[in-house]
């Protein structure tokens, strides 16, 4: 039902998020909705009453205080979500950079535990991650040798700490670990770096024979595979995965015993078919008595820290915000993007009741609307590479015109770019500058995997609301340098022309750091002046801080427009 609003009746959301009830009854009351079909109606009307009366003192609620730790210190997990969360009038407090994962360093998990128990003290909510808490982050939680009793010691500070902080809404995530088809830079195991795709179609296999059983082509793959790899590789490849799965249900234990006002269990790079879907398959089983009122698990990883903070502002500030979904014609919420094994449909629902929200039907009722751009054949290709061109389709231009249609209407609109992978479609980009919207919307994002964009726009358009103008435009300024300008155009031009030259590697910059800084800062300037049309220009400054070409920092020096750059 792709082109219009997501298809979802109040009996549909009560059949998928049972333990909804009271808060759509709430939303159903306070909007002079029959109730139809509700136990203890008495109860829930009471209820009902109580909340709308919290809901009006909600815009008086002081700012609350907020603790986070993220899971390492690259900007989409630290500064972006501090500097979201600010925006919206919150205090945000993180640990000393020199505690968490850097590209250079391991966390300290002790050093986290440390510093956690004392600053839980006297905050309102904490959003915490496990990989952090557990193994150093979420590098180390591939690449680490810590005993088992060590990291069972440290799952047990979870305990400890909800004791000392009985009152503290506690909000934890971790991951199921990757399953890359490779990999560079000291991200994984150095095996992956030429084993990758052996060690992938080994584990799709695996998952395959337990879905549906092998053809006798995959069987006679499956034997070849075992051959090539040497058994020391798969000893250590299963003993991480199998050491990983064990704290994974450790966690789930937790959450069942009520430590976790809500848990997240993020997916890591993925597919339909691959060691991660094996083991995310029996870890649903022994959760399978969660409710969603406290737990969750889709895919992505580097999300998952700004969606529990938008889950755990509207929590303290009574809010539970209508999100309607509407997609771009073709797979719509069908499509399987790269790196992830569910449709983006079923993703995105998952993202807006973990973020603290309700979906609806109609966008007329909808607090926000949240627009998602899929690819019209169901493939999400990269977004730097020679594919990504402009060239305005009929199905884009109805897309934009939904935008459009839905800002004239007095609605805020996030768009949630997923056509291609680890970037921007250039095609709709353009034609948002040209029907000058994007100074109109309220969130956008359009960077890595479709669930980081999925979340990114979705917490920070609910967010919004928040917000000065100044300070929404800000956020969008660092998306799009970062997810359009950067990911889907001038990466791959620094690559050609200043990285091709020299011996020099897209994952340690060296001494060509300072030098590839520089050009694209210069470059960046260049394409917002051509491109961005009446979106206000910035002063800003980019960076590389994990010494690689992957991910940019942008860091705007100051809220107001200023023509031209300086």
């Amino acid at each position: 039902m792709s082109g219009s609003a997501l298809r979802l009746d109040y009996h549909t959301i009560i059949t998928k998020y049972r333990d909804h009830d009271i808060i759509i009854a709430i939303i159903q009351v306070k909007r002079g909705d029959r109730v139809k079909e509700r136990p203890c109606l008495p109860l829930l009307r009471i209820l009902a009453c109580m909340a709308c009366i919290l809901f009006s003192l909600s815009l008086t609620v002081s700012a609350a205080t907020l603790v986070y730790v993220p899971l390492d210190d690259r900007p989409v997990c630290l500064r972006d979500p501090v500097e979201t969360l600010q925006a919206a009038g919150m205090k945000i407090v993180t640990p000393p950079r020199f505690l968490l994962s850097g590209r250079d360093r391991a966390g300290d998990p002790d050093g986290l535990w440390q510093w956690l128990q004392e600053a839980a003290k006297g905050a309102d909510a904490a959003v915490v991650s496990a990989d952090a808490l557990l193994y150093g982050g979420l590098v180390s939680s591939r690449t680490h040798l810590i005993p088992d009793r060590l990291l069972q010691q440290r799952v047990e500070n979870f305990q400890q700490l909800r004791r000392q902080n009985p009152r503290l809404r506690l909000y934890g995530f971790s991951t199921v670990m990757r399953s890359p088809q490779g990999s560079a830079g000291g991200t994984d195991p150095a095996y992956i770096e030429t084993r990758g795709w052996q060690i992938y179609r080994y584990g799709a296999l695996l998952d395959r024979q337990e879905q549906l059983g092998l053809s006798g082509k995959e069987e006679q793959e499956m034997e070849e595979l075992i051959q090539l790899l040497p058994a020391e590789i798969l000893t250590d490849w299963n003993g991480r995965r199998a050491k990983n799965h064990r704290l994974n249900l450790m966690l789930l234990q937790r959450t069942r015993e009520g430590l976790f006002d809500y848990f997240i269990l993020g997916r890591d790079d993925n597919g339909p078919y691959s060691q991660t879907q094996r083991e995310l398959r029996h870890l649903r089983r022994e959760a399978a008595d969660l409710s969603s009122r406290v737990f969750a698990t889709f895919s992505g990883a580097d999300q998952l820290g700004m969606v529990l903070l938008t889950r755990a502002v509207n929590r303290l500030t009574f809010q539970v915000p209508l999100i309607a979904v509407q997609y771009a014609e073709g797979s719509g919420e069908q499509t399987i993007p790269s790196y992830q094994g569910e449709p983006v449909g079923v993703s995105a629902l998952d993202h807006i009741v973990a973020a603290g929200g309700l979906p609806v039907r109609d966008p007329a009722r909808a607090n926000l609307v949240l627009l998602i751009n899929t690819p019209p054949n169901g493939r999400t290709p990269e977004a730097g590479a020679g594919g990504n061109i402009v060239r305005p389709t009929v199905a884009l231009r109805q897309f934009v015109a939904m935008v459009e249609q839905q800002i004239n209407l007095g609605k805020r609109v996030a768009i949630a770019d997923v056509a291609f992978a680890n970037g921007s479609d250039n095609s709709l980009m353009q034609l948002l500058a040209q029907r000058d919207l994007l100074n109109r919307i309220h969130a956008y994002s359009g960077w890595n995997t479709a669930s980081n964009s999925l979340g990114f726009a979705l917490s920070q358009g609910i967010l919004s609301a928040r917000m000065s103008g100044q300070d929404k435009d800000k956020l969008l300024t660092v998306r799009l340098l970062d997810d359009w300008a950067y990911q889907a155009n001038v990466r791959s031009l620094m690559l050609r022309e200043v990285l091709a030259p020299f011996p020099q590697s897209a994952v340690s910059l060296g001494i060509l750091k300072p030098a590839v800084e520089a050009r694209t800062t210069a470059e960046l300037k260049k394409f917002a002046a051509d491109r961005f049309g009446s979106f206000p220009l910035r002063l800003f400054q980019a960076s590389h801080p994990w010494n690689r070409m992957f991910e940019v920092r942008i860091d705007v020096f100051n809220a107001y427009p200023l023509h031209p750059w300086d």
